[in-house]
């Protein structure tokens, strides 16, 4: 049994016969002009801080990090470098920050309410980061 393939479908185009694959080839080439980032431009204002319970787990995991290599150690097991002791101020200053809401606000007044309602939720070093990009340099 002979099958039989289709025809391509054929476009008259100024009397002519294309197909589509024809005219896809001749199609003008657009060109789009670069961005122009020479001026400034504004994102809005995003509320960032730790979590609730993120202080703690990261706690309870140094601490269990030292606790092992303590325990290695006396066994002989463990060599080189031992975990450092907790230290809040330092996580503090070298977690990184996790946005609240992952929309930045447009307005200011709208981040600094959900910044006080963060903090009262329980969420650690509450700030409210504007977010713009000045090429004016």
């Amino acid at each position: 049994m002979q099958t039989i393939q289709p025809e391509p479908l054929k476009y008259i185009i100024g009397g002519q016969a294309v197909t589509i694959e024809q005219l896809s080839a001749n199609a003008p080439k657009v060109k789009r002009p670069p961005a122009d980032t020479s001026q400034k431009f504004h994102k809005g204002f995003r509320v960032e801080g730790h979590p609730p319970g993120t202080m703690e787990q990261a706690e309870k995991s140094q601490k269990a990090d030292l606790e092992q290599f303590l325990h290695a150690q006396r066994q002989g097991q463990a060599f080189g470098k031992q975990p450092k002791e907790w230290d809040e101020k330092h996580w503090r200053m070298t977690h990184k920050k996790r946005p609240v809401r992952a929309k930045p606000y447009e307005v200011p007044e709208a981040a600094k309410l959900c910044a006080d309602m963060a903090t009262k939720a329980g969420w650690l070093d509450v700030v409210v980061t504007e977010i713009k990009r000045d090429t004016a340099a």
